[in-house]
């Protein structure tokens, strides 16, 4: 069955028809088992034309705000992204040289999979007082470059993309840690010799080890940086030069290019570009 997004009951008119989005919903049980995941499907599109666009980005996002998938559309245009709980979801979509788009809500049962066809626009884009109209995404998003995306669709650690961190107001880099299983925020004095100010509370992170809490190895845009003793990590990178983050508690599952992991889990820091 093939439905306009203006016809989604709860969808108003006119905003469905300026996200140009039509869905073609085909739900359908990926199995008997009840642990398959909730889909969504399909394609993005250039709104004038109809050509793919490729390496767009895909959130899926919970009634919350709350990131629950995240991918990029291949050449073809085509995109996977799916959720691990059943619910209610937004789908937002971007670009470079597209208008961002959101859409929704899809409500997705268990094991649900629904198929999308999402359009862009082309945005203007003003480069020294000359106004061009891209035609075309370029292939370097810093989040697809440095594998990121790829990561994230792995599933083996915990994740912070640009949306969460648009969406919550974070006052302090720890302040990324408070709701992340298996890391704690501890606070404790700087004494003497302790590298930092006498008497002073820091607030560390800590991830769970085979021996307790420790403290975890820390990348910023992929290397290796080492917090100098009293140091926070709001010193070494104020929240707002953060651009994502990844977070693994488990050794094993720490990606090669940020290994050797000890046995504290990694913290890996992208900045803002």
């Amino acid at each position: 069955m093939t439905l306009h997004a203006s016809d989604r009951a709860g969808a108003p008119p006119s905003r469905a028809r300026a996200l140009h989005v039509w869905l073609l919903m085909a739900i359908a049980s990926l199995g008997p088992s009840g642990v398959a995941a909730q889909t969504i499907e399909g394609l993005l599109l250039d709104a004038d034309n109809g050509t793919p666009i490729d390496l767009g980005i895909l959130v899926l996002l919970t009634a919350e705000g709350d990131t629950a998938g995240l991918t990029a559309t291949d050449p073809s245009g085509r995109f996977t992204v799916s959720s691990a709980e059943a619910g209610a979801f937004m789908l937002s979509a971007s670009a470079w040289g597209y208008v961002a788009k959101e859409d929704g809500v899809f409500e997705l049962g268990p094991g649900s999979r629904l198929e999308v066809e999402f359009r862009l626009a082309p945005r203007a884009i003003e480069l020294d007082g000359i106004l061009v109209t891209a035609e075309a995404p370029t292939p370097d998003h810093p989040l697809i470059l440095n594998g990121f995306v790829e990561r994230y669709r792995t599933g083996l650690g915990h994740f912070v993309s640009p949306r969460d961190l648009d969406r919550s107001a974070f006052v302090s880099t720890e302040a990324l840690f408070h709701f992340v299983p298996g890391v704690r925020l501890v606070t404790s004095t700087m004494s003497a010799g302790g590298g930092g100010a006498l008497g002073t509370d820091i607030e560390r992170v800590v991830m769970r080890g085979p021996f307790g809490w420790c403290g975890p190895t820390v990348f910023v845009d992929a290397v290796r940086t080492p917090l100098a003793a009293g140091m926070t990590l709001s010193e070494l990178l104020p929240v707002y030069l953060v651009g994502a983050v990844e977070i693994y508690r488990n050794p094993a599952a720490v990606p090669p290019e940020f290994g050797p992991a000890g046995e504290c889990g990694v913290i890996v820091f992208w900045t803002k570009r």
